[in-house]
């Protein structure tokens, strides 16, 4: 499925419904996500602010 008509199905059920999605793809979900959590070597982290922490462990470029 595009990513485009993907993004708009997922902001129109999570209306309804929570939705976890994993994906490297992280400039996708930032934009569609109203919580992000990261899980990285079994800890589950919830950033204050998660653009920054992603770009701290170099999943993003600065």
């Amino acid at each position: 499925m595009e990513r485009s008509r993907l993004s708009v199905l997922i902001k129109e059920k999570s209306a309804c419904s929570g939705i976890i999605i994993t994906d490297h793809a992280y400039h996708d979900v930032l934009a569609i996500a109203t919580r992000i959590s990261i899980l990285k070597d079994g800890r589950l982290n919830h950033a204050a602010n998660v653009r920054k922490e992603l770009m701290n462990q170099g999943y993003l470029p600065r």
